[in-house]
């Protein structure tokens, strides 16, 4: 987003920023109420997934900007995301990451620096085309309208696709159904996302809780903090490092999804969280399963699955046999009002 805002305060007339798109781990780093965001992409862009629509276009891409990211399996879809014909760029502070998975043209160097390099590139080369360039001066003025009107019409159709994006999300969790006792997890990011501001801090536990948290909760702006243990930690990392985040931020308010076996690991820091004062929203999406490996196993072995069913557990109880204010919701109505208390 930067080389984006840059490159267009440069040469406003004649650039056309690119649409930006973020992996998991890069979530917040871009403002998605920005029209040129393309939210999320990498690991779940399944039929159902707001980013589904993105895959067509990702692919038609001529060139492609990577920045800071690895290239790896959970961020381009196991190596989906870019066609083989495209120019790829590849700009990490790590030259060991650059063209490790992508044939690349290499810039070492730090993220913010390197994107601010290029942008200022950019704009002078914008700027030049479309004053003494080719097919640009004062004696050519019908190519630099019909230049402008391209690259308008460019910056048309990415904005319709990232919209395009939104709404499909959107008509998706609306085709979801939720129960008495069966909450879909869309409809309870729903109503998180309703509450959220810009200076909240996310956490997301391993496994689907990441997925719902990067997938369905906006980023609203550029540098909001949404913390997710890709690449970092598994299972059992989402509350503690809620805390964490609480201790680091005592004026930020800080929420935690985590999934009941994530949270299983770690019942005990609710005694730590009450002791220091740490006040987090814990949300514990309570499906009685290993949810990611079951499906996993499903997948690899049809219908077997080893260990990876739980007992009812009443966690609300967990959580208010130490001292902490603790809601059990099983209707889907009741959702607004329990994140409100």
């Amino acid at each position: 987003r930067c080389c984006s805002r840059a490159t267009a305060s440069a040469a406003p007339e004649r650039c056309t920023p690119p649409p930006v798109a973020t992996t998991n781990m890069g979530k917040g780093a871009v403002d998605e109420d920005h029209p040129l965001s393309y939210g999320v992409i990498g690991n779940a862009m399944g039929a159902e997934a707001p980013s589904h629509p993105l895959r067509e276009r990702l692919l038609a891409a001529d060139a492609v900007l990577l920045v800071g990211t690895r290239t790896n399996e959970n961020g381009t879809d196991a190596w989906t995301l870019v066609s083989p014909e495209a120019t790829v760029i590849h700009l990490d502070i790590d030259g060991a990451e650059i063209g490790r998975n992508y044939e690349a043209i290499r810039l070492a160097g730090d993220a913010r620096l390197g994107l601010e390099a290029l942008s200022e590139a950019l704009g002078e080369l914008c700027a030049s085309e479309g004053s003494d360039g080719p097919g640009g001066g004062p004696d050519a003025p019908e190519s630099v309208s019909g230049a402008a009107s391209a690259l308008a019409a460019r910056r048309g159709e990415h904005e319709s696709t990232a919209a395009t994006a939104r709404e499909y999300g959107a008509r998706m969790r609306g085709e979801v159904v939720s129960t008495e006792g069966a909450i879909d997890p869309r409809h309870v990011m729903e109503a998180l996302d309703e509450r959220l501001t810009a200076a909240d801090i996310v956490v997301a536990d391993a496994s689907f809780s990441t997925l719902w948290v990067t997938g369905y909760l906006r980023a609203r702006r550029s540098g909001q903090r949404f913390l997710t243990p890709r690449g970092l930690a598994g299972l059992g990392w989402g509350y503690p490092m809620a805390l964490g985040a609480k201790a680091a931020s005592p004026g930020s308010r800080v929420l935690c999804l985590s999934g009941d076996g994530g949270f299983g690991h770690v019942w005990g820091e609710l005694e730590t969280a009450v002791r220091e004062r740490l006040d987090v929203v814990l949300i514990v999406l309570n499906n009685s399963i290993l949810g990611f490996q079951k499906h996993a196993e499903l997948h690899q072995f049809g219908a077997h699955t080893s260990a990876i069913d739980f007992g009812a557990v009443d966690h609300a109880a967990v959580a208010r046999s130490v001292g902490m204010t603790a809601l059990r919701v099983s209707d889907p109505a009741e959702l607004g009002a329990a994140l409100d208390e």
